[in-house]
């Protein structure tokens, strides 16, 4: 009578984990499905898919995700493969990691933004070379100064800065002002 089965697709089909508003949760939460949060979270938050953090919950511990969406409250590091959105009544408190970042005004993030690339490596810095930049202890060549003396480090770093100060280009240009206090010296 009954002997018809139905067959479900299962990639058609985008299973998704919710934890309800009322939910305290305490433990690690780990899953390959998309995630979505709207209670209390102590603890990890890991999902193979897409975390989306709703606007009531609070997260305390990191979370990860291939793409991860906060618009409640996350106080730990969120780790992203792909991308991170913080909307705009969002509060995150700890580190993004990701290759793409959306954050809206009026959201409030307290931590270091690290970019990095498809493979997971993180992008280099570009190096920008300056008279400072060059300067090292312990070696000895015109740039570089005795770890005994390294005051002159500092006095060649005072004198960089100055150099390139308003109040340096005042005095080259015989324009010095003395407000009182003020004896013509950087500091």
């Amino acid at each position: 009578m009954f002997s018809k089965k139905k067959k479900v697709n299962n990639s058609v089909i985008n299973q998704v984990t919710i934890i309800g508003k009322d939910v305290q949760f305490l433990g690690d939460l780990k899953t390959k499905d998309d995630i979505r949060i709207e209670g209390n979270v102590t603890g990890c938050v890991i999902s193979d898919s897409r975390v989306i953090i709703g606007p009531d919950a609070h997260i305390f511990g990191p979370v990860e995700g291939v793409s991860v969406d906060v618009f409640g409250v996350v106080i730990g590091d969120i780790k992203s493969k792909s991308s991170v959105n913080i909307g705009a009544n969002a509060i995150v408190e700890g580190d993004l990691y990701t290759m793409d970042i959306t954050i809206e005004s009026g959201a409030k993030v307290y931590g270091y933004i690290h970019a990095h690339g498809q493979n997971g490596e993180p992008f280099q810095k570009k190096n920008t070379k300056n008279d400072l930049s060059s300067l090292t202890l312990g070696e000895t060549n015109e740039k570089s100064f005795s770890n005994k003396n390294s005051s002159d480090l500092l006095d060649v770093i005072s004198k960089k800065v100055f150099e390139n100060s308003p109040k340096s280009k005042e005095i080259k240009n015989g324009n010095e002002i003395n407000n009182g206090n003020d004896q013509t010296a950087f500091w």
